[in-house]
């Protein structure tokens, strides 16, 4: 429902601003979101989730977190726990999304790092320390950059660069 809804509001945008949106619906608000520093790349294909090894992030905290983005449209193939040597080179991986522990700069509760290609995203590692992995909103917070969106200072917002002031409310702005 939430994918119709964002379509319809996509091509409503460029028919107010008198964009040309190319092929297929919403191309030019895709440009635009993309200049503004929000949609910074799209998945082609659902990617992989997986908890590295030495993760203490609960599959039930991640659930929470996947469920959280699938009702706006952002989904994934599956996530399991990792027990070989995918997470072991702290690598970004085509097609999967990574979740380890390790260390960030001081002052940050967690990172993300994404591999794109022109627009699209290609794969993702995100690091969440051990301590962190049961702050409220953190998991989901660090999926949406995971799923290619930056950061959004608007109260309330689930992308808002700083903690406390994030809920869990997503929107296109």
């Amino acid at each position: 429902m939430w994918l119709v809804f964002k379509r319809v509001l996509k091509v409503m945008f460029c028919i107010a601003f008198g964009l040309v949106c190319g092929y297929g619906i919403g191309t030019g608000v895709h440009y635009w979101l993309t200049q503004s520093g929000f949609i910074l790349g799209e998945w082609k294909g659902a990617p992989v989730v997986v908890i590295c090894e030495k993760s203490t992030l609960e599959d039930g905290r991640l659930q929470i977190a996947l469920d959280f983005w699938e009702n706006y449209g952002y989904s994934h193939a599956f996530f399991h726990r990792d027990i070989s040597k995918l997470c072991k080179k702290k690598e970004i991986i085509n097609g999967f999304i990574l979740i380890n522990d390790g260390n960030v700069p001081t002052g940050i509760l967690a990172q993300t790092r994404r591999a794109i290609v022109g627009t699209e995203l290609v794969g993702a590692y995100i690091v969440i320390p051990n301590e962190n992995t049961r702050l409220s909103k953190l998991v989901e917070h660090e999926l949406g950059h995971a799923f290619g969106l930056g950061h959004y200072d608007e109260k309330g917002h689930i992308m808002n660069p700083v903690l406390e002031r994030a809920l869990p409310k997503f929107w296109i702005p």
